[in-house]
C-alpha cells in the first residue's frame, strides 16, 4: 500500500479494503440508513466530478453553509478530494459574517442546508463577486432566481455522473496528485471576541492529527465501534469526529439534530461519544433536578449509591484494590442505580470524549459512577484538534490528559501553553502578521492558555491567558474555574463573571425556563411565564443569590461573586451570546449589558 499522504488516501484505503463495510449512516426515526464504503466513496467521487463539470477550478474555495448532516461529510470529501479547498461556516452566523467568510477565502462555490440558509445567501450574494455555484442539499429546491447557477445536490450528482462517464479517469487518478502540503481545508475561528482568523490546514496536517489519535488510542475504536456524531462540523472537535472513521475504521452515524439527541443515543447504540461539556452539564443537571425530587426512600438508597461507588473509585484513583465488600458494594450501587443512567445513552457506550471547554470534576466524577468514564481533551483549531487526551487505562478529572502522538508541551515564563506537533495549521489565511504572532522564535505555538504539568505528566488548564482578571486591587482571579463551579447549581445555564480594573467581582448570570418548571408557583409565575419575567422575579433572585453564595463559600475572599445580573434573555447560539461549542461571548455580553453590569457597581 502507498504510504498515506492525503485524507483522499485514506479514504480510497478504505475502498480498496472495506468496500463493503457499512462505515457512515444516518438516524431516520426509530432506523439508521447506511452507506457501504463503496457507495459513500462512489458518491463522494460523483459530486467532485460535478464541480468538474462545472468548470471549478481546482485549489479554489468551496465553503459548507450547514448544520451537522451525512451531506455535510460527503460534501467536504468530494471537495478536499479533488483537490479543493473546504471552508466550512456556521449555521447560525448572519448573513454579514457568512459574507465576511465568502469574500475573505474567495469561495467559488457555496453549499447549503436549506431554504433557511437560502435565505441569508440571498441577501448578500451580490456582494461576492467569486461565487460560481451554489449547491443545496435539499433535493426539491432546483431553479432558485440567484444571479449564479443553483442546483440540488442531487442533480449535482447526476451531472457528475454524465461528466465521469466521458472521463479517463476516476477519483483515485485524482486522489493520487494529491501533495502532503496541498491546501485542505480553512476553518474560521469561532472566537469569543474579534473577526475571526481563517487557519489554513494541510492533508498533511489533518493525517498527522488522525494518526496521533489512532497511535494513542492504541487500536481501541475499530470496526465494531460506533460513534453519533451531532457536533457542528464547522468546528474542530465536530469536523474530527467526522473524519476519525477513514482512519479507524469506526462506522459514523449522523444524528437528527442536537434536539434529537436522547431518542437517537437508543437508537444507534454508540459505543464512543464526542460531546462539548455543554452537553454533558445538560446531562448532569437533568439527572440532579429529577433526583432533587424523588421520595425519602429514593433519596436514601441513590444517596447510599453515590457513597459506596466515591469509596471505590477513591481506591481506584488511587492505585489501591478496594475491598471484596467495597467491589460488592459498588456493584450493588451500580445495578440498583448508576445502570439506568448508563442505559440512557445507549446503552454501549465504553467511554466519552470531551472537550472544547473545561468540564467540571464533579461530573467527571459523576459519569464514571455509571461506567461511563470520560477523556476529557484539549486542543485548538490551529492544532487541528486534540493535542491532549486523558488515556483510557486511567483518567485524572481536572486535566485534560498526556500529549498524544508527536505532541511536544512546554511553559512559558508566565505558564502560557506552548506547542509543537506536524499536526498543525500553516497560517493564518492572508494574515501573516498574526501568524508571526502567534509563534515564538524558534516556532513553538502560543496557545493563550495558561497551564501546568501534574506530577505524573498530565496538563492542567487554569483559564484562558487573555481572560485573567486583575482588580483593581491587584489580585489575579480566573474566571474559567469560578464560572464552571456556578454552572453546577441547578438554576444557572451561563455564568460570566467581571471585574477586571473593578473593586470587586460580579457576574452575569444566564437562566433557561426549562430548570425552572417545578418552581414556577413557589416564584409566583406561571408556565406562560418568559426569560424576562423570571429574570425580574425577586423569588428567583434570591434562589440564584443562594446558589452563588454556596460556592462563594469555597472561593478565596477577592474571587467571592459580589453582585449578580440575570439577563432577561436566554443565552444561546441563535441569538448570537455563545460561539458553536457552546462557549459564552464575553464582548457581545459586555457590549449588550454595559450599563447593567455598571449597575453591579453602585450597588450599596
Amino acid at each position: 500500500m502507498k504510504s498515506i499522504q492525503s485524507i483522499g488516501d485514506l479514504l480510497q484505503n478504505q475502498f480498496e479494503n472495506n468496500s463493503l463495510y457499512p462505515i457512515v449512516g444516518s438516524v431516520h426515526g426509530n432506523e439508521i440508513r447506511h452507506l457501504t464504503v463503496k457507495s459513500y466513496y462512489h458518491k463522494i467521487e460523483k459530486i467532485a466530478f460535478g464541480l468538474d463539470a462545472n468548470q471549478i477550478d481546482k485549489h479554489t474555495t468551496c465553503a459548507i453553509l450547514s448544520g451537522t448532516c451525512l451531506s455535510w461529510n460527503i460534501a467536504d470529501l468530494s471537495i478536499m478530494c479533488s483537490r479543493r479547498i473546504t471552508v466550512p461556516i456556521y449555521p447560525s452566523y448572519t448573513p454579514d459574517e457568512i459574507e465576511f467568510i465568502l469574500n475573505h477565502s474567495e469561495c467559488t462555490v457555496l453549499f447549503i442546508e436549506n431554504a433557511q440558509q437560502l435565505t441569508k445567501v440571498k441577501a448578500i450574494i451580490e456582494n461576492c463577486k467569486s461565487l460560481k455555484l451554489v449547491v443545496t442539499f435539499d433535493d426539491n429546491a432546483d431553479n432558485d432566481s440567484l444571479p449564479i447557477k443553483f442546483i440540488s445536490l442531487k442533480s449535482l450528482i447526476l451531472e457528475g455522473e454524465t461528466f465521469l462517464e466521458n472521463n479517463r479517469h476516476g477519483l483515485k487518478e485524482e486522489i493520487i496528485s494529491i501533495k502532503t502540503d496541498t491546501l485542505a481545508t480553512i476553518i474560521y475561528t469561532s472566537g469569543t471576541t474579534g473577526l475571526p482568523k481563517g487557519a489554513s490546514i494541510t492533508h498533511d496536517g489533518l493525517i498527522k492529527m488522525l494518526d496521533n489519535i489512532k497511535v494513542f488510542m492504541q487500536n481501541r475504536i475499530n470496526k465494531d465501534d460506533r460513534s453519533l456524531t451531532f457536533l457542528p462540523l464547522s468546528h474542530v472537535l465536530g469536523r474530527t469526529d467526522s473524519l476519525i472513521c477513514l482512519a479507524l475504521g469506526n462506522q459514523t452515524i449522523y444524528a437528527e439534530g442536537f434536539d434529537q439527541l436522547a431518542s437517537n443515543l437508543n437508537v444507534v447504540k454508540p459505543t464512543f461519544l464526542l460531546a462539548v461539556p455543554r452537553v454533558f452539564e445538560k446531562i448532569y443537571n437533568n439527572i440532579q433536578n429529577k433526583i432533587s425530587n424523588e421520595n425519602i426512600l429514593k433519596s436514601q438508597l441513590i444517596s447510599w449509591a453515590y457513597h459506596a461507588s466515591e469509596t471505590y473509585f477513591k481506591k481506584i484513583q488511587s492505585d489501591l484494590s478496594p475491598s471484596t465488600f467495597e467491589i460488592a458494594q459498588r456493584e450493588l450501587a451500580y445495578n440498583l442505580v448508576f445502570s439506568k443512567i448508563y442505559n440512557q445513552l445507549g446503552g454501549k457506550i465504553r467511554f466519552l470524549v470531551s472537550g472544547g471547554a473545561p468540564l467540571e470534576k464533579e461530573i467527571i466524577n459523576f459519569f464514571k459512577m455509571a461506567n461511563l468514564p470520560v477523556l476529557e481533551g484539549y486542543g485548538l483549531t490551529e492544532t487541528i484538534g486534540p493535542i491532549t487526551l486523558n488515556p483510557l487505562r486511567k483518567q485524572l478529572p481536572g486535566s485534560v490528559g498526556l500529549p498524544i502522538g508527536d505532541v511536544k508541551i512546554k511553559f512559558a515564563d508566565d505558564n502560557e501553553i506552548l506547542i509543537k506537533t506536524k499536526a498543525m495549521f500553516k497560517n493564518y489565511y492572508k494574515n501573516e502578521e498574526e501568524t508571526a504572532k502567534s509563534f515564538t522564535d524558534d516556532g513553538w505555538f502560543k496557545s493563550g492558555d495558561i497551564g501546568e504539568l501534574d506530577p505524573q505528566g498530565y496538563v492542567l488548564i487554569t483559564d484562558r491567558k487573555k481572560d485573567i482578571i486583575i482588580t483593581s486591587g491587584g489580585k489575579n482571579i480566573a474566571p474559567q474555574k469560578i464560572e464552571n463551579l456556578m454552572k453546577l447549581q441547578p438554576h444557572i445555564s451561563q455564568f460570566m463573571v467581571v471585574g477586571d480594573k473593578r473593586k470587586f467581582a460580579t457576574a452575569v448570570v444566564g437562566i433557561e425556563k426549562a430548570n425552572w418548571d417545578d418552581l414556577f408557583e413557589q416564584v409566583g409565575l406561571d408556565h406562560q411565564c418568559t426569560i424576562d419575567d423570571l429574570a425580574k422575579s425577586p423569588q428567583v433572585h434570591e434562589i440564584i443569590k443562594g446558589e452563588i453564595d454556596a460556592v462563594n463559600k469555597n472561593l478565596a475572599p477577592f474571587e467571592t461573586i459580589k453582585q449578580f445580573y440575570i439577563a432577561p434573555l436566554e443565552l444561546s447560539l441563535e441569538n448570537g451570546f455563545l460561539t458553536p461549542s457552546l462557549k459564552i461571548k464575553k464582548r457581545e455580553i459586555f457590549n449588550k449589558f454595559n450599563t447593567e453590569i455598571d449597575n453591579l457597581y453602585k450597588i450599596k
